[in-house]
């Protein structure tokens, strides 16, 4: 089972960000994640930055690792959880949960009609509910 959640933070927030980025990863190797690898994403127009994010995109084999990084994720007040979604037999994205933002601003989910926008204290159901 290939389940992936992504995880972000606003840069322009948090001036240590390498401290951040030591303190995710360290919770990915905890709960055995399978690969992780950081992104960053701007968006703004001309000197304007409208956002400007760090972004940890991390893969787990087994349910309770994620459900057990989730909880660990959920404690802290810097981060964000963007998504968690899994592969199906055809590779196309199966999306478990999606934060409203996260949701607002891919379009491709808007034209797929994703209805998976849930509370945060909801997602370790979604994920257990998904599952069986």
């Amino acid at each position: 089972m290939d389940l992936t959640a992504e995880i972000s933070f606003d840069i322009t927030k948090n001036c240590q960000i390498s401290s951040m980025q030591n303190d995710l990863s360290y919770l990915c190797e905890k709960n055995n994640c399978v690969k992780k690898y950081f992104t960053y994403e701007i968006e703004g127009e001309s000197t304007y930055v409208n956002r400007n994010e760090c972004i940890l995109t991390v893969n787990f084999d087994r349910l309770e690792e994620i459900i057990n990084f989730i909880k660990e994720i959920q404690k802290k007040n810097y981060v964000k959880i963007d998504c968690i979604y899994r592969e199906n037999e055809k590779s196309a994205l199966e999306f478990i949960y999606t934060s409203r933002r996260y949701y607002m601003n891919n379009s491709e989910l808007n034209q797929k009609k994703v209805k998976s926008i849930y509370n945060k204290r909801e997602i370790i159901n979604l994920l257990k509910d998904c599952i069986n």
